[in-house]
């Protein structure tokens, strides 16, 4: 009998628990300074247990912000809004009300209430907890919570409204998050919802489900909202002083590669942002041709790195000197990549022409100096991955910084010998590829110094020139001394 009893209190008690929980009212504010005096009252089976509820003003402007309210109710029990007092801004206020495992029952705004129940019992496979979710011209971009309990998730979504889990809509399944749905027409309305696959049990769906705008083409101010690219072979006509300055100071810590200066600095200027989901894997050439100084483009792969995580490529240009300047890039079928023309602060803006093209033939690869001398080298390389050379020019250099400067030469085999250098001087060999159909590849370089020439026995120093600090050259004496000292 007694343990019975014991067994009887622990039932009661855990039915007890189940009955009894706190739900949370979330108010929220796009502003940041709070209702401005609107308030309202919530009720539990017509009962009010908060009176006059309503968001403080956060010290913040411009910026949405949120409070939370708990309020305790019993499973069942009827949740409602009354009495709505009207402040100042009321299009700012908004609100939601969510059960015990942060299931949202209602939301709305201003003046509008809710008849929801309570739930008290937690659900066996939690919902999709979404941290973000951002609408692109041809989809959605979104983020979330990855649960432990979770084997996966289900979204589905439709260009007209449905029954959640009913079949009627196009169903998208993944692992875990971050997600990139793609594929969605431009400027259309879609509506979503979405669940959690815990294995012996899913979730409710969140979303009712919930209308989204895809974008339009795209202004090209943001990676959110690109300029689209259709197809390839592309090219267009622009100005960055037409778009925003809305990434800064990206990628400090990102490869620099073989530029001149920091990458990150050219996001400082006025950005145009491009997107483009390879048709088929292929090698492209992206050229620009600003009329300023200090241009330069960035390729990353997701419309969420931009302006926050390291690009996939860069090349940019410096000097006083504007010149086009080519990128070469590997795409991937069914990849989406997106690039960035920007510029420095000085100039922030600038015209341009770009072209996307795809490229036939690769840069040369594996270039290899060998028999370097005081006055000469050979060097030779790979055509390259893709596509075959028809021949190469080359540009030898004492500059190290694209675009190489100097009389470019032709070849019809992927080898030179080079005559006549300076003795103890660097040098930078650059080489691109001349494909079929007359395009050409992105200049690539290898560098190499000339030996220090050594007189012969019985030879006088006074005839070599030597190499000083200041890059001019000293002649030597019998004495190792600098001559005419």
């Amino acid at each position: 009998m007694k343990k019975n009893y014991l067994l009887l209190i622990a039932l009661f008690s855990f039915v007890f628990s189940y009955s009894q929980c706190d739900h949370t009212f979330v108010m929220n504010d796009s502003y940041g300074d709070g209702w401005n005096g609107s308030t309202v009252d919530i009720l539990v089976d017509g009962v009010v247990v908060v009176e006059a509820a309503t968001a403080a003003d956060q010290g913040v402007t411009s910026t949405p912000t949120t409070e939370n309210l708990l309020f305790n109710v019993t499973e069942g029990s009827s949740i409602t809004l009354s009495n709505w007092t009207t402040g100042q801004w009321t299009t700012e206020v908004s609100w939601s009300i969510l059960d015990l495992a942060g299931i949202e029952l209602a939301s709305g705004f201003h003046s509008e209430v809710a008849d929801v129940t309570a739930n008290c019992t937690p659900p066996s496979c939690y919902p999709p907890a979404i941290t973000s979710w951002n609408m692109t011209p041809d989809g959605v971009v979104f983020d979330g919570t990855n649960s432990d309990d979770a084997i996966g998730y289900t979204l589905e979504y439709s260009e007209t409204t449905f029954t959640p889990g009913d079949g009627t809509a196009t169903v998208y399944e993944f692992d875990s998050f971050p997600q990139t749905l793609t594929g969605l027409a431009y400027n259309t309305t879609y509506y979503f919802a979405m669940q959690s696959n815990c294995g012996d049990s899913v979730s409710a769906f969140i979303g009712s489900p919930d209308p989204w705008i895809t974008l339009s083409t795209g202004t090209g101010n943001t990676a959110y909202d690109p300029i689209i690219i259709e197809s390839i072979p592309y090219s267009t006509t622009a100005d960055t002083n037409n778009y925003g300055n809305d990434y800064n100071n990206s990628g400090i810590e990102c490869d620099w590669g073989n530029e001149q200066y920091d990458p990150g600095q050219y996001l400082d200027g006025y950005d145009v942002v491009y997107s483009y989901t390879a048709a088929s894997t292929m090698n492209l050439d992206i050229n620009l041709t600003p009329t300023a100084y200090y241009a330069s483009i960035f390729v990353y792969e997701n419309a969420e790195d931009v302006g926050v995580n390291c690009w996939i490529a860069t090349k940019n240009i410096g000097g006083s000197n504007p010149a086009s300047f080519s990128l070469e890039l590997s795409v991937i079928e069914g990849s989406t990549y997106y690039f960035v023309v920007s510029g420095s602060t000085t100039p922030p803006n600038f015209p341009y022409d770009l072209s996307i093209t795809e490229l036939l033939c690769s840069a040369p690869t594996n270039l290899t100096v060998t028999d370097v001398t005081t006055a000469g080298a050979d060097v030779s390389w790979d055509a390259g991955d893709a596509g075959e050379a028809v021949s190469w020019e080359y540009v030898l250099s004492t500059s190290q910084y694209y675009p190489p400067t100097g009389a470019v030469e032709s070849l019809s085999e992927p080898n030179v010998s080079i005559v006549d250098l300076n003795t103890l001087s660097a040098y930078y060999f650059w080489v691109r590829a001349i494909c079929g159909d007359g395009s050409t590849s992105e200049w690539t370089s290898v560098a190499f110094t000339t030996l220090l020439q050594v007189p012969g026995c019985g030879e006088s120093l006074s005839q070599f020139e030597y190499l000083n600090g200041t890059g001019g050259y000293y002649n030597l004496d019998a004495n190792f001394d600098i001559a005419d000292d």
